[in-house]
């Protein structure tokens, strides 16, 4: 009988133990923000589309089309610079969409300090800071830019989208923990 005892006590223990290491924390549940943007979350992270909806918010965009795609390993790899990069905005001028690419790999605070940091560059395309030219010529605030020349953290638009993703990295910490 005080074998049976102790087994029931260790299951007990042993499933505490399991569930503390294999839970997550989880958001805490939250409203999206009342705008007219439309997000269509194309990536197996079924939270994405939440975090950009807060990040915007925040940024004060509104009433754009954007799409988030999980991106195959090869897209993720910079074509100029050939680094890997773990996600990348990309603007269809012709069809007005906004993609996101981004590597559904990486862990969750890792996911929002990205989409932190590609709201920026969203909020720069919708308010034409940043306007791409043809791949490798941009226009950032009324200067034209060859991105080849410039080392990725020398970039304008990149030094003031990891200046500003920080604070909207907090924000999404604040809004769903």
């Amino acid at each position: 009988m005080k074998s049976i005892k102790y087994i029931v006590v260790l299951v007990i223990i042993l499933s505490i133990g399991f569930y503390f290491l294999t839970s997550d924390d989880s958001f805490k549940n939250t409203p999206l923000p009342q705008t007219n943007t439309v997000i269509k979350n194309h990536s197996e992270v079924t939270y994405l589309d939440t975090l950009v909806y807060h990040s915007l918010d925040k940024l004060e965009v509104d009433g754009i089309f954007i799409n988030i795609i999980d991106a195959k390993p090869d897209l993720l790899f910079s074509i100029l610079e050939g680094a890997k990069v773990d996600a990348f905005v990309y603007y269809d001028s012709k069809f007005r969409i906004y993609n996101i690419f981004v590597d559904k790999h990486l862990s969750r605070d890792k996911l929002m300090l990205i989409i932190a940091h590609e709201s920026v560059h969203i909020a720069q395309y919708r308010n034409r800071d940043l306007i791409n030219l043809d791949g490798t010529m941009v226009i950032y605030r009324g200067d034209t830019l060859d991105v080849s020349t410039l080392n990725y953290h020398e970039r304008p638009w990149e030094i003031e989208a990891f200046e500003k993703q920080e604070e909207i990295y907090q924000h999404l910490i604040h809004t769903f923990y």
